[in-house]
């Protein structure tokens, strides 16, 4: 008797990963049909990764390095030099300043295309990690829903759309870690690679976000593992942010005046931590956002309970219990 084929039915099931995308995808559409012009209500950064861009087709670094961007202003250069490959025309440098919004438009469009296959990649790649569980795959895609924030970054180009791409990616890797046998551990096996190359991406983007590379330091066994992770997330980081030796002064400088000083961008008194300027960021970073602070408050009740001795859920190498404390 011959034997029925089911292989459409996991077809059907990770179709079922492409809805949160496509939602993304259509809100995105919308968020920037709404925008019009670049120019009629914003310029910076824009325009900046626009020329940076244009810089880098030029054969030239880009002269911004204070974030240092650079994947973002390389992102841009490779967009710019598709779509005028489709154009035609008058020579690059000509084109792109005479059409600098239509250039700007591709540049935002592709940005949220990618990161709606991202988002795909995301609920695919933590279904298959979490023994084919399809309301995990489906919850995790949740997480650019979460924030209004995310609505907001539609419609501009910004290191933070990058970001969330890079976010993204490092969830998979802890998820996909968590389910890594232990006996396979090896001083540069391809987690502590892997957790190098997009931590050292997310730096490289904006050197602000560094602090997320915590969270694998605490999830990776061993202290050699650990040093080799942190030596190779550096060295990923000046490969991704390249830009920054062409103009070290400008880089170092901005980020030790920012370190040294009380006020935004370097300027104010010359004190590393305001207390007051402090506690108002906290309490507006928590109340805000009400999301992120009902799940920190969880995720705090969370590490106090599992370590109550009559509940017996402590476990010696406990992969979710570091991801959480990390996190």
């Amino acid at each position: 008797m011959r034997k029925l084929n089911w292989s459409w039915l996991n077809i059907s099931k990770s179709s079922l990963f492409l809805i949160l995308p496509v939602l993304f995808l259509i809100i995105g559409l919308m968020v920037t049909s709404e925008m019009g012009y670049y120019y009629l209500y914003s310029s910076d950064p824009e325009y900046a990764f626009l020329l940076n861009g244009l810089n880098i087709l030029n054969f030239h670094f880009p002269y911004v390095v204070m974030g240092p961007a650079t994947p973002l202003h390389a992102y841009c250069a490779a967009v710019t030099g598709i779509v005028y490959l489709f154009r035609g025309g008058p020579s690059l440098n000509v084109d792109v300043l005479q059409n600098q919004d239509l250039y700007l438009h591709y540049i935002n469009l592709s940005i949220i295309i990618v990161t709606a296959i991202s988002l795909f990649l995301l609920g695919y790649m933590v279904y298959k990690s979490q023994n084919k569980d399809i309301f995990s795959g489906l919850f995790i895609q949740l997480t650019v829903f979460s924030s209004w924030l995310i609505y907001d970054l539609m419609r501009r180009i910004m290191v933070e759309n990058l970001e969330i791409i890079g976010m993204l990616f490092l969830i998979i890797l802890i998820f996909k870690y968590l389910k890594y046998p232990s006996e396979k551990y090896k001083l540069f096996d391809k987690y502590v690679i892997w957790f190098s190359v997009v931590v050292g991406f997310i730096a490289a983007t904006k050197m602000m976000y560094l602090s997320v590379a915590i969270i694998p330091f605490i999830l990776i066994e061993g202290y050699k593992r650990k040093a080799s992770y942190v030596v190779l997330t550096i060295i990923f980081f000046f490969i991704f942010g390249i830009a920054v030796f062409s103009r070290w002064d400008a880089f170092f400088n901005w980020y030790w005046d920012n370190f040294m000083h009380s006020g935004q961008y370097g300027e104010g008194a010359k004190t590393i931590i305001d207390p007051t300027v402090y506690k108002n960021n906290f309490v507006y970073i928590f109340f805000t956002d009400s999301v992120f602070f009902k799940l920190f408050v969880l995720n705090t009740i969370a590490l106090v309970i599992y370590h109550l001795p009559f509940l017996k859920v402590k476990q010696k190498n406990d992969k979710h219990y570091k991801a959480i404390l990390g996190m």
